[in-house]
């Protein structure tokens, strides 16, 4: 993100929490939202150089936007929260943490897929073509 033209960086309403990429090492800035734009603790100001900035943000969503398996999970641990406060049955309490672990398993299934990690640390956008067993025998 950058700043607009005062030096604001506006925080999107749909943000649920937002810093530095940089801040577990660079101690010089410790934001928090103020009035819809973040607002420097350290230098007390919520003015911004004008360069690009990174942030870690985690962003809100409304549940119909979600992909199914999350909302499963959602839903499986509301489940097992309702199940316990609500009605006293020790084994149903334990059926839905079980099904509430399958649903947390199938979203970080479904994270790892989409997100396309790889062990190597390449960067998105870049490329690299692995080692291929079949391409030993090939001479050029």
């Amino acid at each position: 993100m950058t700043p607009n033209a005062d030096g604001h960086i506006v925080v999107p309403e749909n943000v649920i929490r937002m810093d530095f990429t940089e801040g577990k090492y660079d101690k010089t800035w410790d934001v928090v939202k103020r009035n819809g734009v973040l607002y420097d603790k350290i230098g007390h100001t919520d003015i911004f150089p004008q360069r690009t900035f990174y942030f870690d943000i985690l962003w809100l969503f409304p549940y119909e936007d979600l992909p199914t398996p999350f909302k499963r999970y959602i839903t499986s641990r509301a489940a097992g929260r309702a199940a316990a406060q609500m009605v006293n049955n020790s084994e149903l309490v334990k059926l839905l943490q079980s099904q509430e672990l399958q649903a947390r398993a199938a979203c970080m299934e479904y994270e790892c897929n989409q997100g396309d990690q790889n062990m190597m640390g390449h960067p998105a956008g870049s490329y690299y073509k692995g080692y291929e067993p079949f391409m030993a025998l090939r001479r050029y």
